[in-house]
């Protein structure tokens, strides 16, 4: 059907030739032909098909009976029945007297000339009167559409004699005697029903039969619109299914593997279904329940009409014609909708196989779907300012034509033309909202229902409609058709009081700031920002009530508040709780092999607790035997400790640094060198790569274990130690603008920095710095180079292998830990299982972290409603989250030379997204013709950078602020607004 064929997302791929659409959309052959084109879950049987054929006969029927009857031809009917009544009436009244008897009078009534009258002599008798009740006399007269026009021919008696004061001048040529107090109510004269015609009609068997082509055009078209709305909500019904269909199984199959084991074994396990998708297929279903059901009614009760009043024939005969032009229409009309609606106007090609092959299409893909997209260029107009004012000025126009109705009730009826220009005026303007509704049920769909004033306005205009078409005079339903001027007042009211409350609620927001170092609202443009997607007509009518109700919450700085809005967690169940602990990672007890309970204090003081969590005994790999707290160790230990200081390398042989030993390195000048500014925020990350080169994560990562007291307390190889940071270097691909080896020694230092200078550190353990500095290494281990979406955009092998989940960063882990556990990189090897798992929640926390900027700032801000950071370790591991986030954008900290190279680095990068793949290059940053790189510097510091950093500093000390935010952030973004002269785009604290 062509219908399914607009509306299906894989259409595109299967465009059928003009005789097989023909095959396809031809009632008989649909009937006839199985329906390979559509997918398997949407076919019919041959006992369907033909339950489906016999509905367009029966509705083409259905709608010529209904259109054949009218009232008239009942009124006709019965009343030429009346004749025959007062006949046998008077013979009963007088029987056996023959008194009944033809008379020689005549008149003429109204152009009806009638000379065939019998005479029914008075009686008190019910018969009598009920007879005499049926006198003409001109009051109630129903006229014909013959020329020249005249009353029908449906009267029964008249008064015996003449009486002009009470007949008036309606009937002439009257051959009566002159009525007299003597004889005026002596007898009454009825029409002989035997030799007196009555009014012809097109039913009732004068011989000739009335057929009406307009009926039969009406029918037709009103069939076909009925046998759409049929076959469509059959289509609509199967197409939701309760269980995933094959090509959505082979689309996603880990995700329904479970489902398929189920089936084969028979499971009865009830699954939770979806009481949208349930309410949708059962109304399609009752849609075409009832639309079946309905033809055969009306089919039944018109026809019993008919043949009661009638005859049927006239109504066989125009159905005999129909059948025929409806079908032959088809071989007009189908190759039209061909052309335009399968092809496209030609756009599409014929495809060689147009039956559904599940694994074809999928390898042929979705495309947006010819209905989808009329659907949103109706939106788009319907949300146009200047349509939605002109739809406001005809709702102002219909209320002021009701009210003028109800005001000039009594001159608009005593005059037939002023009633008729406003049922005119009124026909024009519901035609316009009844269109109006059309085009918003169209485009919105159920979204446009949801909204009850919505409902209750479209209901009023169809019973407005409807009522203006049969002439019923209904004014309490012009009253109720004003409530659309009241929905008009609500909605531009409800409009304005959410523009000055939320104007307001940013004024607050303003005044409430947390930080003075936000020069720029970003609170507003981010609402300013939502505020255009919800005109966007792609946007879902469900999800812009939620943008909405975002751009609320944000603006009365209501996002950061400590409540859930009524969502629980079903903690009872066993996969809720797993969730629950994997999300929160609370801090646990943890149970060693002797029994006893440990939790992550015991980690973090691991060197201070002989007896606690560590085994007594441990092996390396090579099963040697490792007494962690042996002498030896704590002489290794002191001896490290000498080289705290990173800007002191001696050059006398007893002090000889053990890394220089290990790497034979003989010249240490340049390692000092490069550690220039380490302890600052002005650290040149890229002269540091460029003096130590392919050492620089071996000697800073030894540095920074030797600064924090690291090596000695966890026992940690040094050897092991540079072979990882080694295997880490190779990791990260020279060939990438951004994620670089140079990447890392930035974050790496950043991290430091905020640990000493900002003094973060108060807040760890030695453990926490360890699992800290060991996710800041791995964070972007071998990275392509590309983003999240692009990668799932291209459907690379790890995004199906991670589901489209933070791809990358679980790629970065899986492959760094796989690195670790290989014996010669293992540097954590002296490590307890517990600690070591500890280590691994942390840093997996961390990095997963790092690609959730918002719910990093969402959980930062409700933290810091109250007492934080605690030595809860739920906060600490977000102090190192937010930590290593920070580090990983601390470029704009950096002097403006450092900034600019980094920037333009990572611009760099999303750009040769651009040139690999030029048909994903829909999103602006990777649009290198369409994007402003100075603009998207300046957002990238406003929107991303420096909230988190603000929010973050509050609880460092006030130099600090000071060092990163003026002297950091704020000149590198006057440099970019100085350089492009934007100066005046922005003021600075």
């Amino acid at each position: 059907m062509w219908v399914h064929m607009i509306a299906d997302k894989y259409a595109h791929s299967r465009v059928p030739s003009l005789g097989e659409h023909l095959k396809q959309n031809l009632d008989v052959t649909k009937m006839i032909f199985s329906e390979k084109y559509l997918p398997p879950h949407l076919r019919f049987g041959i006992i369907r098909r033909i339950l489906r054929f016999f509905f367009l006969p029966i509705a083409l029927f259905a709608i010529l009976v209904a259109l054949t009857y009218n009232n008239d031809e009942r009124t006709i009917s019965d009343k030429c029945e009346r004749r025959n009544k007062c006949m046998s009436r008077c013979q009963a009244d007088h029987f056996p007297d023959f008194v009944c008897n033809s008379t020689t009078d005549s008149l003429n009534y109204g152009g009806n000339f009638y000379d065939t009258f019998y005479i029914y002599p008075m009686k008190d008798s019910f018969f009598y009167n009920d007879c005499k009740a049926m006198i003409a006399d001109g009051s109630d007269i129903s006229f014909s559409n013959g020329v020249p026009k005249r009353p029908w021919m449906i009267q029964t008696c008249f008064n015996w004699c003449k009486n002009s004061t009470s007949e008036g001048s309606f009937i002439t040529s009257d051959t009566r005697a002159e009525c007299t107090s003597a004889n005026k109510n002596d007898a009454i004269i009825c029409l002989d029903p035997q030799t007196t015609s009555c009014e012809s009609s097109c039913l009732r068997g004068i011989g000739e039969y009335c057929i009406n082509f307009s009926i039969i055009f009406i029918s037709i078209f009103a069939t076909d619109l009925w046998q759409l709305i049929f076959e469509s909500s059959i289509l609509y019904a199967l197409s939701i299914t309760l269980k995933p269909t094959n090509i959505e199984r082979l689309k996603d199959s880990e995700k329904y593997k479970d489902d398929e084991i189920n089936d084969q074994e028979g499971s009865d396990n009830q699954k939770d279904l979806e009481c949208g998708k349930i309410s949708l297929k059962w109304t399609a279903e009752l849609i075409a329940a009832f639309s079946y059901i309905a033809a055969i009614v009306i089919l039944v009760v018109f026809t019993i009409f008919i043949a009661s009043y009638g005859d049927i024939r006239t109504v066989l005969i125009e159905f005999a014609i129909a059948l025929p032009i409806e079908q032959a229409k088809c071989l007009i009309i189908q190759p039209v909708i061909w052309w335009v609606f399968i092809r496209r106007f030609g756009k599409l090609e014929v495809a060689e196989d147009f039956h559904w092959d599940d694994e074809r299409m999928l390898e042929e893909g979705e495309s947006m779907s010819l209905l989808e997209r009329v659907r949103r260029k109706g939106r788009e107009f319907l949300d146009n300012s200047k349509v939605s004012s002109f739809i406001y000025v005809m709702v102002i126009l219909l209320c002021i034509v009701i009210l003028l109705e109800l005001s000039f009730t009594n001159d608009i009826d005593k005059s037939e033309v002023l009633k008729e220009i406003f049922r005119w005026i009124n026909f024009a303007l519901l035609q316009f909202f009844m269109i109006e509704i059309a085009m918003r049920l169209f485009s919105e769909g159920c979204d446009f229902l949801m909204e009850f004033i919505n409902l209750f306005d479209m209901c009023i205009v169809i019973v407005s409609y409807i009522l203006n078409i049969l002439r019923i005079d209904a004014r309490i339903v012009g009253i109720l058709r004003i409530l659309r001027l009241v929905k008009v007042i609500i909605e531009m009211k409800r409009a304005a009081d959410e523009q000055k409350d939320r104007q307001e609620m940013i004024r607050d927001q303003k005044k409430q700031q947390v930080s003075n170092y936000s020069p720029v609202p970003h609170v507003e443009r981010i609402t300013d920002y939502l505020e255009k997607l919800t005109k966007n007509p792609s946007v879902p009518k469900t999800l812009i009530d939620d943008i909405n109700w975002a751009i609320k919450t944000l603006s009365s700085n209501k996002l950061f508040k400590n409540k859930l809005g009524g969502f629980k967690i079903p903690k009872d169940r066993e996969d809720s709780k797993a969730w629950y602990n994997l999300i929160n990672l609370p801090s646990k007890l943890i149970i060693n092999k002797d029994g006893e309970e440990g939790n992550m204090d015991a980690f973090n003081n691991e060197s201070d607790q002989p007896n606690g969590l560590n085994l007594h005994k441990e092996f390396n790999y090579r099963g040697e035997s490792l007494d962690r707290h042996n002498k030896s160790d704590n002489k290794m230990d002191v001896h490290k400790r000498k080289h705290t200081n990173p800007l002191r390398i001696r050059d006398s042989q007893e002090d000889v640094d053990p890394f220089f030993e290990l790497i034979e390195e003989t010249d240490t000048r340049i390692y000092a060198n490069a550690l220039e500014k380490f302890d600052e925020s002005q650290f040149d990350p890229f002269a540091f790569f460029l003096n130590v080169g392919d050492a620089s994560f071996q000697y800073l990562m030894y540095k920074i274990f030797t600064i924090y007291g690291l090596m000695g307390p966890f026992n940690i190889p040094l050897k092991k130690l540079c072979k990882f940071s080694e295997e880490m270097q190779k990791g990260y691909s020279e060939e990438n603008e951004f994620h670089c080896p140079a990447h890392i020694v930035d974050t790496l230092q950043a991290m430091h920095y905020m640990y000493t200078t900002a003094n973060l550190k108060k807040y760890l353990k030695k453990g926490d710095i360890l699992a800290s500095f060991f996710a800041n290494i791995i964070h972007d281990y071998e990275h392509p180079g590309y983003t999240n979406q692009f990668i799932v955009r291209i459907k690379h092998p790890l995004a199906l292998r991670y589901n489209d989940k933070n791809v990358l960063e679980n790629h970065h882990l899986a492959s760094s830990f796989k690195v670790l556990l290989q014996p010669e990189y293992n540097f954590l090897e002296n490590l307890s299982n517990e600690s070591f798992f500890e280590l691994r929640k942390i840093s997996i926390q961390a990095v997963l972290s790092n690609s959730s900027y918002f719910d990093l700032l969402a959980r930062l801000k409700v933290k810091l409603d109250s007492k934080f950071p605690t030595e809860n370790q739920e906060d600490v591991n977000l102090v190192i989250s937010i930590t290593l986030k920070i580090s990983d954008m601390f470029k704009v900290v950096r002097s403006p030379t450092v900034f600019f190279k980094w920037m333009d680095k990572m611009f760099n990068e999303l750009y040769y997204m651009e040139k690999m793949y030029l048909d994903l290059s829909a999103t602006k940053f990777i649009d290198r013709d369409n994007t402003d790189r100075e603009e998207s510097y300046s957002s990238y510091i406003e929107v991303l950078c420096r909230p988190l950093f603000a929010t973050f500093l509050i609880i460092t000390e006030e130099d600090i602020k000071k060092e990163i935010i003026e002297d950091g952030i704020n000149r590198n973004q006057i440099k970019i607004l100085g350089s492009y002269s934007h100066h005046d785009q922005m003021s600075f604290a």
